[in-house]
This record gives structure tokens, C-alpha cells and sequence, in this order.
């Protein structure tokens, strides 16, 4: 019985997945889009990995407009095996014009898997709605990868693509991921667990614990 309850722990504690890494937008080329959301690597078995990818359009309401599309870039070990995304996106992979960045190879858009546009702006993102994207990654060695290995502090790393504003225009704007400094200070934003993971932690411990009050009660 021991050695379940200790089977179950362990396996508690190897399902813990990577914390999400908030990513906030800059100001972007036109001062208009703005966006928040997180940016989560999990490891699923030795092959398998999957990027989740949450944002929320955070544009001032008054001049409206809509995400409507993003990119990011896959470390050279990775490839793509599967995606879902919010309604009206589709996946962006590949070689595919990020202008004015560059270097990006993955993302998803809303409209007709473009960057630059195609389509109507309204299937985005917009103002206060918020999307989820998974993708499904391939790799042969995962174990040195984590959310960090797909930001480079030296040049832009994320970007998001905003079309459809009142006043006619649209933007482009890079994000920033917000990693805990290795010196904590007060003002430092620490990812946090998924509750999920919490909740299966504090089962197994009480798993424990009602074994070893058992146990004690028969002696």
C-alpha cells in the first residue's frame, strides 16, 4: 500500500507542468494595439512537447480594432505536429512574411493564414477577448528546453499583428516575456502553477498522510 501511495506522489509531482511566463505587449509601430497573455512549455513525454499560447486583446475600447494574428519562433531542435486554435485561426508555419520583423516561423492568424491581411478583421481577437492556441511540437531532445529557450533578450522574440481599428489604421507589436529575476525583489512577477497542478499535489500528499495515519492507528 506504501509503495502505491508513494507511486501516486511521484507521479503528482512529474505532471507538474512548466509555469506560464506572462508576456506583455510594447507600444508597437503605430501606438494602438496592446496585448497581454502567458506563454507555456510543457514537456509530454520523450518526443512530445506542446506550447500554449493565451492572449488577450488589451487595446483602449475608444479606437476598437482586433488581433489578428501572432508569431513566435520554434528553437531549431523543434518541429510542428499538431495545432488548435481559437475560432477563426488558423495556423501560420513555415516561411512566411512577418513584416516588419522577421525570422519567425510560427504563429496563427485569423485572417486567411496571412500576416499582413486577407479577409475581414472582425474574426480576431477583439477588445477584452481572449484566445488559447496550442501547437504540438516534435523533437529528439526535449530535456534542455524549456519557455525560455523560445525568447532571445536581444532582439524581438513575439509579435502580434492588430487590424480593424475605428480610426482605419493597424499596428504590429512585439512582446516581452516577464521571467522571474534570478534576485527576487518585491516587485518581481513570479509565475505561478496551473490549479490543477496544485490540486493533484495536495492529493497525493494526503494520500500520504491518511496511510500513515492508518498505519499508526493499527500499531
Amino acid at each position: 500500500m506504501k509503495s502505491l501511495f508513494l507511486a501516486f506522489l511521484l507521479t503528482a509531482i512529474c505532471s507538474v507542468p512548466a509555469m506560464a511566463v506572462p508576456i506583455q505587449s510594447s507600444n508597437g509601430h503605430s501606438g494602438l494595439g496592446l496585448f497581454d497573455g502567458k506563454f507555456e512549455f510543457n514537456i509530454i513525454d520523450d518526443g512530445l512537447a506542446e506550447v500554449v499560447v493565451t492572449l488577450t486583446n488589451a487595446s483602449p475600447i475608444n479606437n476598437g480594432g482586433f488581433l489578428t494574428a501572432f508569431a513566435f519562433i520554434l528553437p531549431e531542435s523543434l518541429e510542428i505536429n499538431s495545432s488548435t486554435h481559437h475560432t477563426g485561426f488558423d495556423l501560420l508555419s513555415g516561411n512566411f512574411n512577418t513584416a516588419p520583423f522577421s525570422g519567425f516561423n510560427i504563429g496563427s492568424s485569423s485572417t486567411r493564414g496571412q500576416w499582413q491581411g486577407g479577409g475581414s478583421p472582425r474574426y480576431g481577437l477583439g477588445v477584452g477577448e481572449t484566445g488559447t492556441f496550442t501547437f504540438t511540437l516534435m523533437g529528439t531532445d526535449l530535456t534542455g528546453i524549456t519557455a525560455e529557450s523560445f525568447f532571445n533578450p536581444s532582439s524581438e522574440s513575439f509579435v502580434a499583428r492588430f487590424r480593424g481599428f475605428n480610426d482605419g489604421k493597424s499596428d504590429k507589436v512585439s512582446g516581452f516575456p516577464t521571467f522571474p529575476d534570478r534576485t527576487i525583489t518585491e516587485n518581481t512577477p513570479i509565475p505561478t502553477p496551473e490549479p490543477g497542478t496544485i490540486a493533484l499535489l495536495g492529493i497525493g500528499l494526503a494520500g500520504l498522510g491518511l496511510y500513515g495515519y492508518r498505519r499508526k492507528n493499527k500499531v
